[in-house]
């Protein structure tokens, strides 16, 4: 990796856009010069220079010539940028203290996120996926007519073996006995169980890491998300008497 190469990188990294970067190392080669010159440097076309121009003139990185015919340009000494930079840095240090601080102040609060579009709800479903080992009480019957797009989703990434139900409790209502659902799930290694009873849930529960979502199963779904590590707790202990006493 060249010089310039390594100092266009550098400078993205810090918040230059690719462009902005581009045609301050242009001017720090040449030293000034007019758009034309810096748009030969940069290889960016002159329209766009004089864009970028204004941006970093705008934030103190390239100065305009007095007293000329043609517009002449000049980079800010890189010292500025070096400082502006470190300054930058050290607010945001500040700020990731205060947000490090005052997680560890709160941990115990819960954090609950809503979740009202299809995609959203989706991604929730991808991140338990992923993350294994679930205890879950839902419909089955309902999960599928709610969520048709997640359901053969699902389906076929377990029979793919992209998702592993090994470690999995599936509690489902009495009502989704033989049904697809309960059929794949005991196939590929989820331990099923039924409650009793003729009533059934239209709700979603699934229990992973240190949190617990709640999906309505009804023509409307709509999703909430609580990670807290206690609340997580509470509802494995009670879903663990409920599974040890629902039938298989």
């Amino acid at each position: 990796m060249d010089f310039e190469t390594r100092t266009l990188e550098g400078l993205q990294r810090i918040g230059f856009s690719d462009k902005e970067a581009r045609v301050y190392v242009a001017l720090l080669s040449i030293g000034q010069g007019d758009v034309t010159d810096i748009a030969r440097k940069s290889a960016l076309k002159r329209s766009i220079v004089y864009v970028v121009l204004e941006r970093l003139h705008d934030a103190g990185y390239v100065s305009q010539l007095p007293g000329l015919k043609i517009r002449q340009y000049a980079p800010t000494d890189p010292d500025v940028v070096i400082h502006q930079s470190k300054s930058a840095l050290l607010l945001l240090e500040r700020s990731l203290d205060y947000y490090s601080n005052l997680e560890k102040t709160s941990q115990s609060a819960a954090r609950v996120r809503y979740y009202d579009s299809l995609a959203a709800i989706e991604a929730v479903y991808a991140e338990q996926n992923a993350a294994g080992n679930l205890k879950i009480t839902s419909s089955g019957k309902h999960l599928m007519k709610t969520f048709p797009s997640v359901w053969k989703d699902w389906k076929e990434k377990i029979e793919s073996g992209e998702i592993s139900l090994k470690g999995w409790q599936y509690m489902l209502n009495a009502q989704d006995r033989g049904t697809e659902v309960a059929k794949i799930l005991r196939t590929h290694g989820a331990t099923v169980r039924f409650l009793s009873g003729k009533g059934e849930s239209l709700f979603d529960f699934v229990i992973w890491d240190k949190s617990v979502s709640i999906t309505s199963l009804e023509h409307k779904p709509n999703m909430i998300v609580i990670e807290s590590k206690k609340i997580h707790d509470s509802f494995e202990y009670f879903f663990d008497l409920l599974f040890a006493n629902a039938s298989a």
